[in-house]
């Protein structure tokens, strides 16, 4: 699975694989720029990119969180038709990374004494 992840982002960059929650996230330069989850790759989105991944027929990343309660994640699947087409796998690598650079970095934790 992490190779076939791996493969997908090559043509385009160098990415780096952590497990986590059950699947993986994909870093590059830093910055989490998209997820896996039951073996599928969702792109990271924002305000200015989520038209682009809709208009290709992209959908949202959405998991139950508890009583039928559905989140709705920033992070869209890659399009199918992004697997054979390289200009456009392009593209969406690059709309993803253009989301996680413009996100928030994550608040460092506190060091407390001990």
């Amino acid at each position: 699975m992490i190779e076939d992840i791996e493969d997908f982002f090559a043509p385009v960059l160098r990415v780096s694989i952590k497990r986590m929650f059950g699947g993986h996230g994909v870093y590059a330069e830093g910055r989490i720029l998209a997820i896996e989850a039951d073996g599928e790759i969702f792109l990271k989105v924002d305000d200015e990119t989520r038209g682009f991944f809709e208009s290709h027929g992209s959908s949202p990343f959405v998991y139950e969180k508890k009583a039928g309660q559905q989140m709705v994640m920033s992070y869209y699947c890659v399009p199918v038709a992004a697997y054979d087409d390289d200009p456009l796998r392009r593209a969406c690598i690059e709309a993803a990374l253009e989301a996680a650079m413009r996100a928030p970095l994550p608040k460092k934790k506190a060091v407390g004494k001990r």
